[in-house]
């Protein structure tokens, strides 16, 4: 291999060091490929630029040099509705290339990378460039399992039997095809995606979570008590499965009743789940507390013993990883990012594959139980579950990607040698 670092163009429309989701996933590969030895340069939204400020330090540190465009700079992506939200990713895709084949002509890359936003249904025009081309990683393939739609309110139904036939139609998507095509490694998240990536280009796979785990600094020490706490972190919309947990209280209940379940977060499903509680009888077990800032959450993970994630279809894992680092053991669904990266000692992962509702609300009630029973095993479980997740590092999630890389690379590095 020649001399001099192989330099990556990194075009991550979400990047932020003060957010999570999408912007923490494109800040922190920012930072581990910069950390692998690459010489990395970040494309990214102008409007993003005073929350890289109060970390541009980590940015200096490892020489990462960043570049921006922002069309619509008025857009943002979790608030804006929906309509601008998707057009906006398909406006900033072309402003982002354009930006960037004028960019590479000055600097010639060896690699150029979309990491965010990492929607498998959305294209990249970065394949233009003529380089190697790494696309993801990506999720949004999975779907809600069978016999689960009726989880769902109406207007959520419609939209999920939307967003299935729009995966279906994914691999046939003249734009996806060649965007896959042009592709040099496809990264995947879970499994579930590969369907979607058309056959003849599916040997360019790669499965990858898009999350690693930060072990909590000055973790506060976790006090017992003689009920067993449960806890949801994340945003109250119906995907998220508290409308299959909160039966599931109801039943565990009866059998052993020293146990609360503590709900944390905002959004639409709120009221229903409230109303749904009350009609259960459950106000004196469940109590929804809100929004909690970010910088309070790891107080809030060490006054808890269990971690409930009943989604029914995440691409990544993020919430998981972050609370079992908190030592809590997981009890998840068998499906999505969850469900394909849980350790068989982090938890416990519910069987989907009935199809049927009722059963995977009465198998969510024996998890519940079982914990709930064996309080002396909490602390040794709870460290199973910290031990898994400091396994899940955002290194092994880099590398997995990159180590793909050098059979692609090797022309253009043979070229760069002969130049």
């Amino acid at each position: 291999m020649p001399s001099g670092k192989v330099s990556v163009l990194l075009s991550a429309m979400a990047f932020s060091p003060t957010r999570g989701s999408e912007f923490g996933v494109g800040w922190r590969w920012a930072l581990e490929i910069a950390d692998l030895g690459y010489d990395v340069t970040v494309l990214t939204r102008t409007r993003h630029k005073p929350e890289i400020a109060t970390a541009l330090g980590e940015i200096e540190a490892r020489s990462i040099k960043l570049e921006f465009v922002d069309p619509w700079s008025w857009v943002e992506y979790n608030v804006s509705p929906v309509v601008f939200r998707y057009l906006y990713i398909y406006v900033w895709q072309i402003a982002a290339y354009l930006r960037a084949r004028q960019i590479h002509r000055m600097r010639r890359y060896d690699v150029v990378h979309h990491v965010t936003f990492g929607g498998i249904r959305f294209p990249s025009l970065m394949g233009l460039l003529g380089i190697p081309f790494v696309f993801g990683t990506l999720g949004g393939g999975e779907s809600t399992p069978p016999g689960l739609f009726g989880a769902y309110p109406l207007k959520e139904r419609l939209w999920e039997w939307a967003r299935t036939i729009s995966n279906a139609v994914v691999r046939f998507d003249p734009l996806m095809r060649w965007v896959f095509g042009s592709a040099s490694v496809i990264a995947l998240r879970t499994p579930d995606n590969i369907p979607l990536v058309p056959f003849r280009m599916r040997s360019k796979v790669v499965i990858a979570g898009d999350v690693g785990s930060s072990l909590p600094k000055n973790q506060p020490a976790r006090q017992r008590s003689q009920t067993v706490r449960f806890l949801y972190v994340g945003r109250l919309i119906y995907l998220k499965g508290i409308q299959l947990a909160l039966p599931a209280f109801a039943i565990a209940k009866k059998v052993t009743p020293n146990i609360s379940f503590t709900i944390v977060g905002s959004g639409p499903a709120e009221k229903r789940w409230q109303s749904l509680s009350q009609r259960l009888r459950l106000e004196d077990i469940v109590t929804f507390v809100g929004h909690v800032p970010h910088t309070q959450i790891s107080q809030v993970y060490s006054s808890h013993d269990v971690f409930m994630f009943p989604s029914m279809h995440d691409s990544g894992g993020t919430v998981v990883l972050e609370a079992a680092a908190h030592g809590l053991p997981i009890i998840c669904l068998n499906t999505g990012g969850p469900g394909h990266i849980l350790g068989a000692k982090a938890g416990t992962k519910i069987d989907v594959s009935s199809g049927n509702q009722n059963q995977v609300v009465k198998d969510i009630a024996r998890a519940i139980a079982a914990y709930a029973t064996n309080t002396s095993q909490l602390d040794a479980l709870g460290s199973d579950a910290r031990d898994w997740s400091s396994a899940q590092t955002w290194r092994s999630r880099v590398l997995t990607v990159y180590n793909a890389l050098p059979k692609a690379l090797a022309p253009s590095l043979q070229a760069r040698a002969r130049s």
